[in-house]
C-alpha cells in the first residue's frame, strides 16, 4: 500500500494520492530545517510542485505547533516535535489515502486527540485512512472495520469490535 515493497500476492489500486507515515526519522535530513524537509517530502511524497509545497509550509507549521521552530535544524527537534511535523506533512496536503503506522507512541496527548480528530474529518469526507497499530483501544475506538494479520496472513476480517473481542479470546483462551 505504501510502495515501499512489491506485493508477493494480492493487489492494492489507489485512483488517487497516497501517502505513508511508518517511521519518525526516516526521510528526514538532520542538518536541515524543517521547513526545508517539509518542502521536500510534500514534493517526493506527494508529488506537489515546489510552489505548492512552499504553499503549504506556513499551514503545516501551525496545525504542528511549530511556527517558532519551523526553521531549526531537524536534528534539534525532539520525537515529540519530529512526530507532529511528520503528521501534518502527511496529512494537510489532503492525500485520498492516508497508512499511519504507530505513530502516536510519541507526542503529547493534546496532539493524539488533534490527531485522531483529523483522521476521522479524513474519513467523514471519504478519504481512506489504514491505521496499522498494536493498540486494541484504539482499535476499537476509532476503526469501523479491522484486519487481524498473522505472518502476512488475514485470520480474520470484519467489525473491528468484533475483531479486537475474537483477538482477546485467542490471546487468553482460558480467561
Amino acid at each position: 500500500m505504501s510502495g515501499i515493497l512489491e506485493p508477493d500476492g494480492g493487489y492494492f489500486v489507489n485512483h488517487g494520492v497516497s501517502t505513508s507515515l511508518l517511521t519518525l526519522a526516516g526521510g528526514v535530513f538532520p542538518d536541515c530545517s524543517g521547513r526545508a524537509n517539509t518542502v521536500m517530502l510534500l514534493m517526493l511524497q506527494q508529488g506537489l510542485s515546489r510552489a505548492e509545497a512552499e504553499g503549504l509550509v506556513h499551514r503545516i507549521a501551525v496545525y504542528a505547533e511549530l511556527e517558532n521552530s519551523i526553521d531549526a535544524p531537524m536534528k534539534t527537534y525532539s520525537s515529540g516535535m519530529l512526530s507532529r511535523l511528520k503528521f501534518a506533512i502527511a496529512t494537510q496536503a489532503n492525500p485520498d489515502v492516508l497508512l499511519v503506522d504507530e505513530i502516536f507512541a510519541v507526542g503529547d496527548f493534546p496532539f493524539r486527540q488533534k490527531s485522531i480528530a483529523t483522521m476521522r474529518e479524513k474519513l467523514s469526507s471519504g478519504d481512506t485512512v489504514v491505521f496499522v497499530t498494536h493498540s486494541l483501544n484504539e482499535v476499537s475506538g476509532f476503526c469501523d472495520r479491522a484486519i487481524w494479520l498473522e505472518s502476512g496472513l488475514v485470520v480474520a476480517d470484519g467489525d473491528a469490535k468484533s475483531i479486537v473481542q475474537e483477538y482477546t479470546k485467542a490471546c487468553h483462551p482460558h480467561g
